[in-house]
């Protein structure tokens, strides 16, 4: 198998432990980049939102609950892109990526659209959610612009799955962090009007919401235009591809129903967060978002390790699937581990990048 990552086996003997972490990391690490970019946008957003005020904060914080929820649902039902992907990699059958791909981004799409209508009732969602009518009115136009963004968002996801899944995973990281600048720019331009635009967390929402789609367009044009792309079949849109969709599914489903359910947990908090009062969900979404960060870090690597062992699977190697698997596990620890000593050394600096407000640092630190 040629592919454009090195960290993507071929057909050869066993490897030594040594081999099998260094190609994880090799692997892993413009994942790690470009799934810690889709947070970094988030986290600019939030900061910024911060730096207006905490009411602004907690505007923002509101409406990135309910979207959290169809983020990381979509997250999980498209993961199976990646797997099916490197798993045809691996047995040698290129042509049968593009039209997983194409399923794929249908799968997003509606998807996007579905939760684009849900968050498109606005301030009336956060209102049922028994927020105050300061809350709601703040955060409704935030959600709003949310909605607009899901579509996007999600075919975005789905494209770079496929390209990880190729062995391709640098595109996604340089269009990650190409347009968390952009999207920086934009959010500075609004944040200190630069530009007649809507104004804090409404306006922060709305830039980020042109970002994604700008991502969205750059990937799949790398993906349609790419070299050898013809030997992935990514512009056959005739394919017939009988059964991918329930395939995607049927893989995707329980870690979307696993991971779904988390981030409903999570959003539940943010909501009783805002039943308390502004500045407990100020502080509660930049912890949220902090632990998001942390929380994509282990999302790169293991989607590294299930590249690899789906390049085992591919070539019927059930000693490197094993080692392959265990290898990203033990990875996995070794990180989360460091992320935990830094927070509990640092927890105020980190704090202060989001807010100088006392009342929300008295609340966010511990």
């Amino acid at each position: 198998m040629t592919t454009e990552s090195p960290a993507v086996d071929a057909a050869t003997p066993s490897l030594t432990l040594p081999q099998h972490v260094g190609r994880t990391a090799r692997l892993a690490w413009p994942i790690m980049l470009s799934r810690v970019g889709m947070v970094i946008i988030v986290a600019v957003d939030t900061i910024m939102a911060g730096w207006v005020g905490a009411e602004q904060l907690a505007f923002y914080g509101i409406a990135a609950a309910p979207q959290s929820i169809f983020l990381v649902i979509g997250i999980g039902l498209l993961v199976g892109t990646m797997v099916l992907c490197s798993q045809a990699d691996g047995a040698g059958r290129p042509e049968d990526t593009g039209p997983i791909w194409h399923r794929a981004m249908l799968l997003a799409g509606l998807l996007g659209i579905v939760a684009g209508a849900v968050f498109m009732t606005g301030d009336t969602l956060l209102i049922a959610l028994g927020q105050d009518a300061e809350i709601a009115s703040g955060g409704g136009p935030v959600l709003v612009a949310f909605g607009v963004a899901m579509p996007a968002t999600l075919i975005y996801i789905a494209t770079v799955f496929f390209l990880e899944g190729i062995g391709k995973p640098t595109p996604g990281m340089v269009v990650s962090l190409l347009f968390n600048v952009v999207n920086a720019v934009l959010n500075w331009l609004v944040i200190f009007d630069h530009v007649d635009f809507a104004s804090g967390a409404e306006g922060v929402a709305w830039t980020t919401t042109i970002t994604r789609w700008l991502m969205l367009l750059a990937v799949v044009l790398y993906a349609l235009l790419m070299a050898g792309g013809g030997r992935y079949a990514v512009r056959n849109w005739r394919s017939a591809g009988n059964g991918l969709m329930a395939k995607l599914v049927k893989l995707g489903g329980p870690l979307s129903l696993t991971t779904g359910s988390e981030a409903f947990a999570f959003a539940c908090m943010s909501v009783f967060a805002g039943w308390i009062g502004v500045y407990q969900l100020a502080a509660y979404q930049a912890s949220v978002n902090i632990l998001t960060l942390m929380f994509m870090l282990s999302i790169g690597l293991s989607t590294a390790t299930a590249v690899r062992v789906g390049n085992a699977v591919g070539r019927l190697d059930r000693r490197g699937m094993a080692t392959a698997g265990w290898t990203g596990i033990a990875m996995g620890l070794a990180l989360t581990t460091v992320g935990m000593a830094l927070l509990l050394f640092f927890a105020e600096p980190v704090a202060r990048l989001y807010t100088v407000d006392p009342a929300v640092l008295v609340i966010l630190v511990p």
